[in-house]
């Protein structure tokens, strides 16, 4: 579970990044609307603002419906795919959609993951288990935001965005089918 909360932190921000860098002008310039950008990336996040708290909110009734990793494993192709589609449809208002969704993703990713930790760790290494989540987590973020200054460099920030949406499909194809595999060699 940690490695795919590491995953999903690089995804986001290499996402993020590339997003505030000279592509949230793009998508302002293709949907028509003349707004600073400064002013548009806080909206975005004021929408992101507003998935966490329906995330919050929904979480445990979708949690009673399926089990923790299955919703979490669904949840990282979803959200690739949306980001996957802002390359091909760069528009604002699908960006502000995105932004709630994305938190209502964040939540069920972190909040469960923090969930399955909790229900796994002996109660003597708790704490232990938790600092090395945070670290690990925060050190995705710290990695993507490093790696981008870079990676723009030589691809545009719209291929970012793209291979960011394609990683979090394909990452989450891999962990499907690898627990499907795991399922029938148990069985054997």
């Amino acid at each position: 579970m940690v490695r795919r909360v590491f995953v999903v932190m690089i995804g986001v921000g290499l996402f993020y990044v590339s997003l505030a860098g000279k592509y949230l002008g793009v998508i302002l310039s293709a949907t028509g609307l003349r707004m600073e950008e400064i002013k548009a990336l806080g909206f975005m996040q004021a929408c992101l603002g507003i998935g966490l708290v329906m995330g919050t909110v929904f979480i445990e009734a979708i949690a009673k419906k399926t089990k923790e990793e299955t919703l979490v494993r669904i949840t990282f192709p979803l959200l690739g795919a949306g980001i996957a589609v802002l390359y091909f449809f760069p528009n604002y208002y699908y960006l502000l959609g995105m932004s709630v969704a994305a938190g209502f993703a964040g939540v069920i990713i972190l909040g469960l993951a923090e969930t399955v930790i909790q229900k796994n760790a002996p109660d003597r290494m708790r704490g232990r288990m938790f600092a090395a989540y945070y670290f690990i987590r925060n050190a995705g973020t710290v990695i993507a935001s490093t790696a981008t200054g870079f990676i723009v460099i030589f691809v545009k920030e719209p291929e970012v965005i793209l291979s960011v949406g394609a990683g979090l499909i394909i990452y989450g194809a891999v962990n499907f089918f690898n627990r499907k595999a795991k399922q029938r060699t148990k069985s054997k």
